[in-house]
């Protein structure tokens, strides 16, 4: 019962008959956890002043429920905004056709918040079958909001689809079972959803041509073997930022993988692939394990030197050149790379 904060003492009196003299005491304490803990202890005395003296101890812990975060709704924000007619500027990558900047992630949670809040999804079907009028509404709502150019309304709609399956798959990870029956996984149904969304969810995925879908995707997810460290910030936020970094000069894809699979406080990558590649991507450049050439200068990895060590087929979304969190087939992403370098 280490490191326990004392928060209230109590004190007790009590006499009668057979306990001549008695004294309950009550100490309510917190652990390290937050738990609270009830210590009652009970000192009394039998047969009179020259009685023996008793103890008794008991102790009770009090589990505290555990906290969990809510779903964010940006209320504040989209309020604000909103009322003072007040738009936030997003800065845009028009080589991608994606944002980028310190508003990246506030215009995606956003968009996570107009698909979530809304009735008009059926998410049962994939976005490429949602009703147009629903992504019009969505485009509407965000342009009162953020300062983004018309043109940009198929990349931002495209962010939205990713989105929109990124959503479901949550849902499924976290209130839906395989091996629980179907009525249980009904009762498991998330608070973003209504009876009808859930239920019709629920009856999707017991579906058996879903069922053969997931293995066939799970294989797919199985081959990405690399984990990245950017968190919500996406590759063009953070190619933007490396080449402000560096006086406007674009990075290489080679520092772009180094700089998005290292740690900052271990300085060392989250998996033994990634880890892999750095290493033989330092060394074919003539580098040590630092990235240092001979003279003690931080030197680029060369496209050549990426491509060489790097097997597309596995990190396809640093390639990825269309739009946020969407991947390229390989035979796309080279066709794509020899029209570009015409």
């Amino acid at each position: 019962m280490s490191s326990l904060i004392i928060c209230r003492h109590y004190k007790l009196a009590h006499s009668n008959s057979s306990l001549i003299d008695s004294n309950l005491s009550v100490l309510l304490m917190y652990d390290y956890k937050g738990n609270l803990v009830v210590l009652c202890r009970m000192e009394y005395q039998k047969n009179g002043e020259q009685g023996e003296h008793f103890n008794s101890e008991t102790t009770v812990t009090v589990h505290r429920e555990k906290k969990v975060r809510g779903d964010t709704t940006f209320a504040s924000f989209i309020g604000k905004k909103k009322e003072k007619k007040e738009r936030e500027m997003v800065d845009w990558d028009m080589n991608k056709d994606r944002p980028c900047g310190k508003n990246q992630a506030k215009y995606s949670g956003v968009i996570g918040v107009f698909l979530k809040q809304s009735l008009r999804w059926n998410w049962e079907n994939p976005w490429n079958l949602q009703d147009d009028n629903a992504k019009d509404w969505l485009w509407a709502e965000l342009k009162d909001l953020f300062v983004v150019d018309e043109c940009h309304k198929q990349g931002t709609l495209s962010i939205a689809g990713a989105i929109f399956k990124d959503k479901k798959g949550k849902w499924k990870r976290k209130h839906y079972n395989l091996t629980n029956t179907h009525a249980m996984n009904l009762k498991a149904k998330p608070n973003s959803l209504t009876e009808g969304q859930w239920k019709s969810l629920v009856k999707l995925w017991d579906s058996e041509a879903h069922q053969t879908l997931s293995k066939k995707n799970a294989i797919s997810r199985s081959q990405q073997k690399t984990k990245h460290t950017m968190g919500r910030k996406n590759y063009s936020r953070c190619e933007a930022e490396m080449a402000q970094e560096n006086e406007g000069n674009p990075p290489t894809d080679g520092d772009v993988f180094i700089k998005t699979h290292i740690n900052k406080v271990s300085g060392k990558a989250l998996d033994p692939f990634s880890q892999g590649h750095i290493a033989q991507l330092r060394e074919k450049s003539g580098l040590d394990e630092n990235g240092l050439d001979e003279d003690g200068n931080q030197q680029s990895i060369s496209n050549e030197v990426y491509a060489n060590v790097v097997p597309t087929n596995i990190h396809k979304r640093i390639r990825a050149q269309k739009c946020h969190l969407e991947y390229s087939r390989n035979d796309d992403f080279e066709r794509e790379k020899e029209e570009r370098e015409e």
